[in-house]
């Protein structure tokens, strides 16, 4: 999970240059300094005061969401950050506010880095380049599916489908693995009761079936990989589909 989709390592990383300038410096000399803008840039250091806000925010929705078990540790060093920036004065010196980020703080946001590394579906490194490949894939069926012989009412059926598995994969970095599970697992059960239909095609109709399987297959495989408890779509399911095109 890169930094640009984690934010507790933007978090960290953003906190780790602070807690590092000068005690003697104003806090607003310090946040100009770690934002890299000018002290007297007043919209600029607003504007990314208010980020780092919605940083500390977005780090506890994520927990919220993705992280099993007990969320204290997680907890704790962000209220310490809600602390730092409610109750400072930005002409004050850096030394009255610098103690809010200790070595127990930063591990805190250091375990967080981790968290979202096991839970956060974006986890992998690989998961961007799949997806942004998924959707380009899917663009390329729905222009097939146009384009074939595939009967008017199944044409139908696929289109809903590849657009509702494409809008999930869109937001499954953000929001998790929930609507692509239902996407998947909605095409999965029509297609099955539309088997005997699909099953007649032939031609061009046969070639988009096949390529839709093989990306449905793909996708199934990234929504298991996300759930580790239960796998609402399985590779088992998908299998039942290729009696369909064979």
């Amino acid at each position: 999970m890169d930094d640009m989709q984690n934010p507790f390592e933007r978090l960290y990383n953003l906190l780790d240059i602070a807690r590092g300038l000068p005690a003697h410096h104003t806090a607003l000399d310090v946040w100009a300094s770690a934002f890299k803008i000018s002290p007297s840039d007043l919209p600029g250091l607003i504007s990314s005061l208010q980020s780092l806000i919605d940083d500390v925010s977005h780090c506890r929705t994520v927990v919220e969401k993705f992280v099993p078990g007990d969320k204290t540790r997680f907890f704790v060093p962000l209220d310490r950050v809600d602390a730092l920036l409610t109750n400072q004065n930005l002409l004050g010196l850096w030394s009255a506010y610098k103690s809010y980020l200790d070595e127990a703080t930063m591990l805190g946001l250091g375990f967080g880095i981790y968290a979202m590394s096991q839970f956060h579906p974006a986890s992998s490194s690989s998961s961007s380049p799949q997806i942004i490949e998924f959707i380009k894939k899917l663009d390329e069926l729905l222009e097939e599916c146009l384009v074939s012989e595939i009967a008017p009412e199944l044409k139908k059926l696929f289109i809903k489908h590849l657009e509702a598995i494409r809008a999930a994969l869109l937001g499954f970095l953000v929001d998790g693995g929930e609507a692509l599970e239902a996407a998947v697992d909605n095409a999965i059960g029509s297609i099955l009761r539309h088997g005997e239909s699909i099953k007649a095609e032939s031609g061009s109709g046969k070639e988009f079936v096949k390529g839709f399987f093989d990306v449905l297959g793909k996708v199934n495989d990234l929504v298991s990989g996300y759930q580790t408890t239960a796998q609402i779509a399985s590779s088992t399911a998908v299998t039942l589909l290729l009696p369909l095109i064979s």
